[in-house]
């Protein structure tokens, strides 16, 4: 069975932004190929639990379960390719929604899936969903819904101020994929339903429906709770069970309500936190820490709050301090004699190097800002009592919305961490069945499970604060250089090299858990522009080539290395072609190059060809082309005879076959 990785485009013409995996059937059949699909990059939405068994949800209708408390996990797929929005526990039954208004169900924790097409009035999206003792409550996209739990449908309320609308980019702005958001609230409070209002419609309100979706009402804010001076909106955010207590988040603030939610009081007794423009910096600071977005969590009728802060190292001048890592503390509240936040268990330390999205008036950015502190601090998290908690991604609480298949675990009473999954990018470097790599710009991500989950780099060692180390041990960090090329071999040694204006080549003995870099690629001719091929192994050295596609004819150089990588040999130089890939044989003055040539009438057309050599490059012959303009994205070496690589634009798959230099298109998009 053979394993290769290809972007999908999904959702008409909208930008590829999904990536999975897929399995070959063990032969073909005439020219029909069969697959089945993993998606490797995908948002959850949430998680449960049902002892022993922990399921994270999300898209493309996969979840990851495990059945060991997070030792090992295993991703499994729902039976329909929809979004799995959301999973509720009644008793030993799990009740779930996907997206295309289905309704889901196991009776054996999540290991079997039943799936069930209620019969409703209105075609309607399912987003999110409510489980009582007798009944289900949907929300969809324009309804309410109240169904028993042999899900015959009791009564729908449509409405139009229940419209999800969702937020979108603007289209002039250049992105990468295409992100829209749902501001979707679904939660119960005292006999009712509360929802939230789209976040830029009217702020200062939400809606409150009765359990027998006869009267929804909108239930005005506005000189009830303190509004802040830093934005307009204070809608509802949150719905809190403490005890005796429900408090609602509203504006980044707690507030208890009465049963008819008309009055509101404020949770705390310590009522600075409610002065946001107080002028005492000290206070102001802790009004920020305290109140900002999702800092909150509920566990099990008991709440907590997060503390984010900087572990830093003394700098070069007195006054200046270096940023290593984030931590955070978690911090359980407790009401007498006096407001008390009181630290449980250890802090956690962020040592990934991993960023978030950010949308600014100028288009789609990158913060350099870690992603774990943005995801773990979600409205809910799962927990089974105080053994384990279980912070996912939630596309419904993330704004912009990600695809960061973001698993965080908490253990013993927050006594210890463990980061099972983030990943960013695209796939870079397939060393085996099990073992791959992604990279986004310099992050680099991995996995050992065949991609089930990723870790990311970790870009601090724990005890070790050599500044000098930390400052240019990853100088793609400090200056922003690009990740172009990877090898890794079985013994965890590896190389990834950047576009070729910089000087440095950067190491790992790990599978780049962590990386040391050289700058010993300055003996090499800078050219901006440029971008290196794979790097192929053969005995002591190393071949690769570096290309330029920004200037007409396109030009190549092919370099070879020593495993070291100190000294390097220029072995040929060309125009008219570019190397994305190279093949090498069984000596290195013969390979096969795999890239774009220039037409020869027009060098502002190219096409593909594969070429070969048997003198390190200085001569070519071509044994297979494409005759039309194309461009190519992700190369598979399956073995030595047997090249998968796909392009896009159109979106294709290939294999290519040494032995006979056919080459076979596998798959392509339809339009």
């Amino acid at each position: 069975m053979r394993r290769i990785m290809i972007k999908i485009r999904w959702g008409g013409k909208s930008p590829l932004i999904c990536f999975f995996i897929l399995f070959a059937s063990l032969c073909a059949i005439g020219n029909e190929y069969k697959f089945s699909l993993m998606p490797l990059r995908c948002s959850f939405y949430g998680s449960v639990i049902d002892f022993p068994n922990i399921i994270v949800y999300g898209e493309f209708g996969t979840y990851l379960l495990s059945s060991d408390f997070g030792k090992t996990w295993s991703q499994n797929f729902i039976g329909k390719y929809s979004t799995i929005r959301d999973i509720k526990k009644s008793k030993d039954t799990l009740f779930g929604v996907l997206e295309d208004g289905y309704i889901i169900y196991s009776t054996n924790k999540g290991k079997n899936w039943n799936i069930v097409k209620p019969e409703l009035e209105y075609d309607e999206k399912f987003y999110k969903l409510l489980v009582t003792e007798d009944n289900i409550f949907i929300r969809g996209s324009e309804t309410v819904t109240k169904l028993t739990k042999d899900f015959n449908v009791v009564k729908t309320l449509r409405d139009s101020l229940l419209k999800l609308t969702p937020y979108m980019f603007d289209d002039e702005f250049s992105l990468q994929k295409k992100l829209t958001y749902f501001d979707v609230f679904f939660d119960f409070a005292f006999d009712k339903i509360v929802l939230s209002k789209p976040y830029w419609d009217k702020p200062g309100s939400f809606y409150a429906l009765d359990l027998n979706l006869n009267e929804l009402k909108i239930i005005d804010l506005k000189g009830k709770v303190k509004e802040s001076p830093y934005t307009s909106n204070y809608n509802l955010e949150n719905v809190f069970r403490l005890g005796t207590k429900t408090a609602l988040k509203i504006n980044y603030n707690l507030y208890v309500p009465d049963t008819a939610l008309t009055n509101y009081k404020y949770f705390f007794k310590d009522t600075t936190f409610l002065d946001m423009e107080n002028l005492d910096l000290n206070v102001r600071k802790r009004v920020f820490s305290l109140l900002t977005e999702n800092t909150y969590l509920e566990i099990n009728d008991s709440l907590f709050g997060s503390l984010l802060y900087a572990y830093t190292i003394p700098g070069d001048k007195p006054e200046t301090k270096i940023f290593l890592y984030d931590k955070i503390d978690f911090k359980k509240y407790y009401d007498s004699p006096q407001d008390t936040f009181i630290q449980v268990g250890r802090p956690l330390a962020n040592y990934y190097y991993t960023n978030i999205d950010v949308v600014s008036q100028y288009g789609y950015e990158i913060q350099s800002f870690p992603t774990i502190n943005s995801k773990m601090r979600r409205r809910k998290i799962s927990n089974f009592k105080d053994e384990i908690y279980v912070f996912s991604e939630d596309r419904d609480a993330t704004f912009p919305p990600t695809q960061k298949k973001f698993l965080l675990l908490a253990k013993d009473y927050f006594s210890s961490w463990d980061l099972v999954s983030v990943l960013d990018g695209e796939p870079i470097y397939i060393l085996n069945d099990t073992v791959f790599f992604f990279v986004r710009k310099n992050e680099i991500f991995r996995t050992f499970d065949g991609g089930v989950t990723f870790k990311p780099l970790e870009f601090y060692v724990p005890g070790d604060d050599t500044l000098a180390k930390y400052l240019y041990h990853y100088p793609a960090k400090l200056f922003n250089y690009y990740i172009k090329s990877m090898f890794v071999d079985s013994s965890g040694q590896g190389v990834v090299l950047f576009d070729k204006k910089n000087d440095v080549c950067t190491i790992t003995k790990n599978f780049f858990k962590t990386v040391n870099s050289y700058y010993s690629m300055k003996s090499i001719d800078n050219a901006t522009g440029q971008f290196p091929s794979n790097i192929e192994k053969l005995s002591n050295y190393f071949v690769f080539s570096f290309s330029d596609t920004t200037r007409k004819p396109f030009k190549y150089d092919i370099f070879l290395t020593d495993t070291n990588w100190l000294y390097f040999n220029k072995m040929s130089s060309d125009t008219g072609f570019a190397i994305f890939n190279i093949l090498v044989d069984y000596n290195i003055n013969s390979f096969i190059a795999f890239g774009l040539a220039n037409n020869s009438q027009n060098k502002n057309q190219w096409h593909l060809e594969i070429r070969q050599t048997n003198d390190s490059g200085r001569t070519f012959k071509v044994i297979n082309q494409i005759n039309e303009k194309i461009y190519l994205n992700n190369f598979y070496q399956h073995n030595k005879d047997s090249v998968f690589f796909t392009t896009s634009l159109p979106d294709r798959l290939y294999l290519f076959d040494r032995k006979t230099n056919e080459l076979k298109l596998l798959w392509e998009a339809e339009e």
